[in-house]
């Protein structure tokens, strides 16, 4: 059996969170020029075999919100995460992961 500091229940599935506003701006087409954005960027540490539903959850986001793409650096590796209807989207209702 494996003890714990006083408060503390041990591992967990995702370890660390953090959010952070990023200025940007995106175009939509070679003749639109640029527009100003506003992006959210997210620090998360999980362990590695949660990457995959990482992956499938940022896909559906896709699907919900219709952005192009969202970037996604595991381990210094850039994948950009962008929509298949196979995913499905985000479901928000109570208790359902």
């Amino acid at each position: 059996m494996k003890s714990y500091p006083r408060g503390h229940q041990g591992p967990r599935t995702v370890f660390h969170w953090e959010e952070d506003v990023t200025p940007g701006e995106y175009e939509e087409g070679p003749t639109s020029g640029v527009t100003p954005d506003e992006s959210r960027k997210y620090w998360i540490a999980l362990p590695a075999d949660k990457v995959d539903d990482l992956r499938g959850m940022l896909r559906r986001a896709c699907n919900t919100f219709d952005p192009r793409a969202i970037y996604l650096s595991v381990a210094g590796r850039v994948e950009f995460m962008e929509a298949r209807a196979e995913a499905g989207v985000l479901n928000f209702g109570r208790g359902v992961r």
